[in-house]
């Protein structure tokens, strides 16, 4: 999972908790909360993957993906172990802002599992 970056096919953007949360449509597709709006008319999302349309009465009643939430968390979580267990570099400086950044997105992720 070196590497891994987890974003919605449509727009290209990482996958988060607050805007491009995942959705998962019935023929199994991702696509993000922002690009989906693009995409539901008339009651209806057309995936804009395979084409395949899925009648809903509102873009509410579109689950999100928590299978991939869990991973993209797990992920993190993993991110910030080998970070914290590499400290050993010259620029501290440098890992210390990392390891910030990841604890609070962590922290993001874990309020976003909570308000379920």
């Amino acid at each position: 999972m070196e590497g891994m970056t987890v974003e919605c096919a449509i727009c290209l953007q990482d996958f988060d908790k607050d805007f491009h949360y995942p959705l998962v449509l019935p023929c199994g597709h991702d696509i993000c909360s922002i690009s989906l709006e693009k995409f539901f008319l008339d009651n209806a999302v057309t995936c804009p993957i395979c084409k395949r349309e899925h009648k809903y009465e509102t873009s509410d009643q579109i689950p999100k993906n928590f299978s991939l939430i869990s991973v993209i968390k797990d992920h993190s979580k993993s991110c910030f172990l080998e970070l914290e267990n590499g400290l050993h570099h010259e620029n501290i400086d440098e890992i210390n802002t990392i390891l910030k950044g990841i604890k609070e997105e962590n922290k993001q992720i874990n309020d976003f599992f909570d308000e379920m």
